[in-house]
């Protein structure tokens, strides 16, 4: 027996690998910003793609193929025809989940067979060191010897949750009713791990990020609740739909039923965690579907991002349910740290503009299913394969400063302008869902906003006009904020001629390293417009950057000595831009101050000298009638 545990210890460590490996892709994706209702073992959600039912993992017989779905393999207590069906996601190691587990035990004792069904689904948690054993290990006890033998297995492990390691889970089994030998082939068999992964598979389809969680005929219900929670919402459902022993009725009913609740459940967590509608533009973007479709998808994306890669199969399959109710819009986001990505979306930018929208979702398809190997030979025989030359790909390729170059860019400034911070990204009907989430994430909001727009249709509102309607009251929190038109104190430095055609206005620290990369920002404005642009310096040294003030002191010092000219000199010097850090010490500003021709002395004795502070004042209660509180700003 010692053995056989050692080697289930190693190899269900091996087969540990495989479950987190496919937790990156069975991985629960939701918000963990609305709290739950009670305590939660709660783990940071991996970003994933939905993808197909986990083999080998199959409907039960004459089980509705729902997003929450009784599997062939599942403990399943209660009857089949069972008017309330509970699913629960437990981790064995979870505390919670044992109070959780002890109110099922209450339920089961409370309802009739063909009143309540429980099905118990595996969550195991990444930062609970023995729960996948446990679970790989009830699994094997429910494949050898049925659900009661699994709900005793999970009865003992449960209340003995601090002695859980792999000798007493084989000897939990044989109290349970297990064969020693079968056992052993059992949880060393990777078929009963995956059975485990596909349970992860539909927590992540319905947004399950935390444990325990519970689904009453769809109806969610988080966290180890108190048992009159639990009786009330079954009660609740037993009203709404009473115990029936036809099972095309109780198919029929419990099918709609399930669904109308995970839909409701689903929009409310979406709705609840973004509310708003945002502006988001369509501007040349690629586009597919009518243009007076009641709903338009937006979506930016990144041709290297896994994710991205993953979820256009779900965006396919939209376009496919909604047909001409759907109006497809492609937005460019690639990701710095991306470095294929930019581009191949130039290219596709070219494809786009050169040979239309058709041509542009053909190469786009292609080079997400090439990703992330998006070599420059690659991106232009893709191209020519949608009827560009080698040279106009190999153009859009290299060239950083074209058309299709600035057609990401507006891309980019859009993202910023409605916080896109990450891809893949969505906007339905203005409706923000972010992330690769599953398909009933996305039917749910759909569903929902095609509500949305019948009922606008029937206030009068043309279906050519839906979208811009809806976008007239819509935000954009990170676009620039205009502003009342105002006037600089006349000590402001300036740089720039004063016929410039537009005015830059910078708020900013010395200390501060946003600050200086912002500086790096305008040094390339001044290079790019130097007849169009004037630039015109505020001081706001916050009071927690200790230099800042001195910092400004020895500037504003430097422009009554020599003018504007010096203070910008002096300005350079602080932030040091060309160099890899600021100089930000009395000493370094003196050195440098010296060696541009100002007084050593004098400018070490005006940055302790608060004589002239009236400037910073000035700057102060200008950057406060004009909302700002931070650095940098313009």
């Amino acid at each position: 027996m010692l053995d056989k545990a050692a080697m289930f210890e190693r190899k269900i460590w091996l087969s540990a690998t495989l479950c987190w490996s496919l937790s990156l892709i069975f991985g629960c994706s939701g918000s963990q910003n609305e709290p739950p209702t009670s305590p939660q073992q709660k783990e940071k959600p991996v970003l994933s793609a939905p993808i197909p039912r986990a083999s080998p993992s199959s409907p039960a017989a004459g089980e509705p193929e729902l997003y929450l779905t009784v599997d062939a393999n599942d403990a399943v207590l209660g009857g089949p025809n069972a008017s309330v069906t509970l699913f629960a996601f437990l981790d064995f190691q979870c505390p919670y989940c044992a109070q959780g587990f002890a109110s099922l035990q209450r339920i089961r004792q409370r309802y009739k067979a063909n009143e309540v069904r429980i099905v118990f689904k595996h969550l195991p948690l990444k930062f609970h060191d023995q729960a996948l054993p446990a679970a790989v290990a009830a699994q094997a006890v429910q494949n050898l010897a049925g659900p009661e033998a699994f709900w005793l297995f999970a009865g003992r492990v449960f209340s003995a949750q601090q002695e859980i390691d792999y000798l007493k889970l084989a000897r939990w089994a044989e109290d349970a009713g297990v064969l020693l030998e079968d056992y052993n082939a059992a949880v060393t068999d990777e078929a009963t791990v995956r059975e485990v992964a596909a349970d992860q598979s539909a927590a992540q389809q319905v947004g399950v990020n935390g444990t325990p969680a519970f689904f009453i005929n769809g109806k969610a219900v988080n966290g180890a609740q108190p048992d009159d929670v639990f009786f009330k919402n079954i009660d609740e459902e037993l009203l709404a739909f009473p115990p029936t022993t036809n099972r095309d009725e109780w198919l029929k009913g419990y099918t709609a039923r399930v669904a109308w609740n995970l839909k409701n459940h689903v929009i409310h967590e979406i709705l609840a965690e973004d509310p708003h509608d945002y502006r988001v533009p369509i501007g040349d973007s690629p586009s597919t579907g009518p243009a007076d479709a009641p709903i338009t998808f937006i979506y930016f994306t990144d041709f290297e991002c896994p994710y991205c890669q993953k979820v256009e199969p779900t965006v396919s399959e939209i376009k496919r349910i909604y047909g001409e109710k759907v109006r497809v819009v492609f937005k460019h986001h690639p990701l710095a740290f991306h470095r294929q990505s930019r581009p191949a979306h130039r290219v596709a930018a070219a494809v786009n503009r050169l040979k239309g929208s058709a041509a542009f979702f053909r190469f786009s398809q292609e080079l997400f299913e090439s990703s992330p190997n998006l070599s420059p030979n690659y991106l232009i025989a893709a191209a020519e394969r949608q009827g560009l030359s080698s040279e106009e790909a190999t153009t859009a390729l290299d060239q950083i400063t074209g058309p299709s170059e600035a057609a990401i860019l507006t891309d980019e400034r859009t993202a910023a302008d409605v916080l896109v911070r990450g891809t893949p990204h969505f906007f339905i009907n203005g409706k923000r869902l972010a992330g690769a989430k599953s398909l009933a994430y996305f039917q749910a909001l759909i569903d929902h906003q095609l509500q949305e727009a019948d009922a606008l249709v029937k206030t009068g509102v043309k279906p050519e006009d839906l979208y811009a309607k809806i976008q007239a009251s819509a935000i954009a929190p990170g676009a620039p904020k205009k502003v009342a038109p105002f006037d600089s104190p006349s000590t402001s430095p300036t740089w720039g001629p004063e016929s410039a055609s537009h005015e830059v206005h910078i708020f900013s620290d010395f200390e501060c390293p946003f600050c200086r990369r912002g500086e790096l920002i305008v040094e390339q404005l001044k290079k790019l417009y130097p007849d169009q642009v004037r630039v015109i310096w505020h001081d706001l040294p916050l009071p927690f950057h200790k230099f800042a003030l001195p910092a400004a002191r020895a500037a504003r010092y430097a422009q009554r000595q020599g003018g504007d000219a010096l203070f910008w000199k002096m300005h350079d010097g602080i932030f040091s831009l060309s160099t890899p850090k600021a100089r930000l010490t009395t000493e370094e500003v003196v050195d440098f101050g010296e060696s541009i021709g100002l007084n050593r002395e004098q400018l070490a004795a005006a940055m302790s000298d608060n004589s002239n502070d009236a400037v910073f004042q000035a700057d102060n209660s200008l950057a406060a009638s004009l909302g700002i509180d931070g650095t940098p700003a313009f």
